[in-house]
């Protein structure tokens, strides 16, 4: 079965930049950024017991075998990070400050646990952890601003054939990201699919439940549904 979730790459680096010149941290580099730039060269094959020094690279000054054109000055740096016994590596990442932001930001995972005991050949909406029964309106109540991040079901099909449909909604709407189990057998069926932050977002207040549409004759039972949030 083909996967929906998307995968971004995380805007940490940008891009990475490797040229042959030559390379204790200079004091404009603070710790937790210093602490990144060693994982992106170690990355590249370089310990960390090989890095002589790491220093920001002033875009007005640039080492000669280094060029770079149209460049916001405000959005990346360029960091050289000079090792031991061999050639130098330029690092172009997001800026010291969109990475300290970066750095600095939590991000908390929550599971909101749906479900249904029992058997059934109806559409309709899972009860939550409470043992209440979800609807178009009511369901889980965000408390922060959000994103739906992924959504997995484990369900057993008794009897039928056709398509059960997990759909998540916000507030009275369906949201385009669920889960699609294809029945031609009886058994138990499962299905997951990811998504990348910042794409199914929600505001403090709305109100995220999840619908089981049974679109055939299937007789299904004992649903165990999970929607990750990240926060």
């Amino acid at each position: 079965m083909q996967k929906s979730g998307v995968f971004l790459l995380a805007v940490l680096v940008s891009s990475l930049l490797i040229v042959g010149v030559y390379a204790q941290s200079s004091n404009d580099i603070d710790d937790k950024v210093d602490e990144f730039l060693k994982n992106v060269a170690e990355k590249k094959g370089i310990s960390v017991e090989e890095i002589k020094n790491i220093t920001s690279i002033d875009f007005n000054d640039l080492p000669e075998n280094l060029s770079i054109k149209n460049i916001d000055e405000e959005a990346i740096e360029i960091y050289q990070v000079n090792v031991n016994d061999g050639p130098s590596i330029f690092i172009l990442t997001a800026s010291k400050k969109n990475i300290q932001k970066i750095l600095q930001t939590p991000i908390s995972t929550t599971l909101l646990n749906f479900g249904f005991s029992g058997e059934s050949n109806s559409s309709l909406f899972l009860n939550t952890a409470t043992g209440a029964q979800g609807s178009a309106e009511n369901g889980y109540v965000m408390l922060r601003k959000g994103s739906i991040t992924g959504i997995s079901t484990s369900l057993e099909v008794v009897s039928g054939e056709g398509t059960i449909e997990l759909i998540i909604y916000k507030n009275s709407d369906p949201l385009g990201f669920g889960n699609s189990i294809p029945v031609s057998s009886i058994g138990v069926k499962q299905d997951f699919d990811i998504q990348s932050r910042d794409i199914i977002n929600f505001e403090p207040g709305d109100t995220i439940s999840v619908y089981l549409s049974n679109n055939g004759n299937i007789l299904w039972k004992d649903v165990i549904n999970v929607v990750e949030i990240s926060t």
